[in-house]
């Protein structure tokens, strides 16, 4: 069944940022999942009034079949190959290498382009709210679940408007709690949950981050919150 919730990924985080607010005592920082988690999750920092950066990602895919995503890796070291899927499409080792290498490479020019211009906050001892538009799979959560838990936060809060229900009870094991306004199986495609969902770019995202980091200042000097998110 096609749902249409949201106007855009600005009305999605304005709607998310609203079932977020008791979270707002734990002075957390928010985390967009690259590229357009960001515009939902810039949405959440100005309900939260809270800090604001985004967990770059790419997806790893088969040349082959590039529609399908097997896996995904992030900034940070962050990785997570699905082998269900990777069982599906029949691939050896050999082209999962290869995958994985190909991928590193596209994120590796991203973090580049983009880092030169935002540099990443410091999230020790930070508990940390992790949003993105929508999740089918949970490939690129984890991954970036997977990076950001290496920096060594307080807790790990995932924050979503629509998910797959299998994928969001997945991830539920994997954050220290998950939010998600909608959630459902069959799921068709975090798209039809928009009635607008234009390509984020990474212009778009350099903006979003710069002007988050305007009306509010931010950065390493920030002290840790004392607070830790439990399940």
């Amino acid at each position: 069944m096609v749902r249409e919730i949201f106007r855009d990924r600005k009305d999605a985080g304005r709607n998310l940022g609203i079932q977020l607010r008791p979270l707002r005592r734990m002075d957390p920082i928010i985390i967009g999942v690259s590229r357009g988690g960001v515009p939902v999750a810039y949405e959440v920092a100005r309900e939260l009034d809270a800090p604001l950066d985004v967990c770059l990602v790419r997806r790893v895919i088969d040349p082959s079949t590039p529609e399908i995503g097997i896996g995904a890796v992030a900034e940070g070291g962050g990785f997570y190959v699905g082998e269900k899927i990777r069982g599906e499409l029949e691939m050896s080792d050999e082209d999962v290498v290869a995958a994985v290498a190909r991928a590193w490479r596209e994120l590796e020019a991203r973090v580049q382009r983009i880092r030169e211009r935002v540099p990443l906050l410091n999230v020790r001892r930070r508990n940390l709210i992790v949003v993105d538009d929508g999740m089918v799979t949970g490939a690129s959560a984890r991954a970036a679940l997977d990076a950001l838990r290496r920096r060594r936060p307080a807790g790990v809060v995932l924050a979503l408007p629509v998910a797959a229900s299998p994928a969001a009870k997945e991830l539920a094991r994997v954050a220290d709690d998950i939010v998600c306004l909608h959630s459902e199986e069959p799921f068709i495609a975090v798209a039809c949950w928009y009635r607008n969902y234009s390509t984020a770019t990474d212009e778009q995202v350099i903006e979003l981050l710069e002007r988050a980091r305007g009306y509010r200042a931010v950065g390493s000097s920030v002290p840790p919150s004392r607070a830790v998110l439990r399940h």
